[in-house]
């Protein structure tokens, strides 16, 4: 008897969008007319530029545009072309609304070109790593609107494709230029303002002389004009504080990404925040028989992102989440989470969404003298 082969949430995830990014990436033949390669996304660890570096391109009736991620955070390209489409995250599940919600597959399923473009029809990369890239070639003249589909408020381009011999061509030189001065020039002064800012915890008098301390999730630069409000730090801030035994901290989150404040018990791998499902309901689980039908695919469902919270204090070995915090709309679990010390110790804690680009915390608790 065959058996599916399971991996971890996160690991099948990778899978399913490495394997959507390879599908997007392939040409279905060679190209060979003019190339203009540009940039995805800028930034390192917890500091995320979402932006196209140019987004506006002016290019000649032929040319193939390759968009490359230059990021921690995953990017995607996509072409709506007057479509209506859902840019949420996650999707109710089509069999049954009840179930956990699933990755849109709007945004998370790759539909590249079907040769050379014509801006008819929908096109997306789907979610692309840092290194990977995506290309269309552009078959007729007009301008071309693009997204990315995970950030689509902030990261928005245009690409005008005139006919050959125009003037005003966007040169391989001018886009690398851009792409090598944006960050420092438009955003290292906006990280320094933030850190110097609003990195730091406040606190107020709470009850029985403890205190109230807040700590922000996350922040970003105030303001959505395209040319520089797409700055994002997925850090907490501060990433370290002293607190004593009975105080309180509050963590808000200070920009319109999610993010999750976890505490996990010692030893233990942070919780997945996919799975994969079958369309009749069941969990994918290690060991299982595949469906008789081979082509009933699993997808992937939104998991471990309710509160967790034994107690009103924190004991210091159990699991206390916050459950998703914030995004574009808030989830219902709102934009704030608050937790009261009564244990004295140093505990680490996470986002759950954005551990793996460096969103880690510490909190030490001192006794009360």
């Amino acid at each position: 008897m065959r058996h599916f082969i399971v991996l971890g949430g996160v690991a099948l995830a990778v899978l399913c969008l490495l394997a959507a990014a390879v599908v997007a990436t392939a040409a279905p033949a060679p190209q060979t007319g003019p190339r203009l390669n540009v940039v995805a996304g800028q930034g390192d660890g917890v500091v995320k530029m979402q932006g196209f570096v140019p987004d506006k391109l002016r290019v000649a009736q032929g040319t193939t545009v390759t968009w490359t991620v230059n990021s921690d955070e995953e990017h995607g390209i996509a072409f709506l072309a007057g479509t209506t489409v859902s840019l949420e995250r996650t999707v109710p599940q089509p069999e049954d609304p009840s179930r956990p919600r699933m990755a849109n597959p709007r945004i998370f399923d790759a539909v590249p070109p079907r040769g050379p473009y014509d801006g008819s029809y929908f096109v997306n990369s789907g979610p692309l790593g840092r290194g990977q890239s995506f290309s269309v070639t552009f078959a007729s003249t007009g301008s071309f609107e693009f997204l990315c589909p995970l950030h689509p408020r902030v990261m928005t381009g245009v690409v005008e494709v005139v006919p050959a011999g125009s003037a005003g061509i966007t040169t391989q030189q001018q886009a690398d230029a851009e792409a090598a001065a944006h960050m420092a020039r438009d955003h290292g002064p906006q990280v320094e303002q933030l850190l110097a800012t609003r990195n730091r915890a406040a606190s107020t008098d709470g009850p029985a002389d403890s205190k109230i301390w807040f700590v922000r999730a996350g922040t970003g630069w105030r303001t959505y004009l395209p040319e520089i409000g797409h700055l994002d730090i997925d850090a907490f801030l501060p990433d370290s504080l002293t607190v004593r035994q009975g105080d309180t901290i509050v963590w808000t989150v200070d920009h319109d990404v999610p993010h999750t404040i976890t505490f996990l018990p010692p030893g233990q791998a942070p919780p997945e925040i996919w799975a994969p499902m079958l369309p009749d309901g069941t969990l994918v689980t290690p060991g299982m028989a595949p469906p008789a039908d081979p082509s009933v695919q699993p997808r992937l469902v939104s998991v471990n992102r309710q509160p967790v919270k034994p107690a009103a204090s924190y004991d210091g070995h159990s699991l206390y989440s916050s459950g998703q915090l914030g995004g574009d709309p808030p989830t219902p679990q709102g934009m704030a989470w608050a937790l009261t010390f009564d244990t004295p110790g140093t505990y680490e804690y996470l986002c759950l969404l954005h551990a793996g680009t460096g969103m880690r915390g510490q909190i030490t608790v001192t006794p009360r003298e």
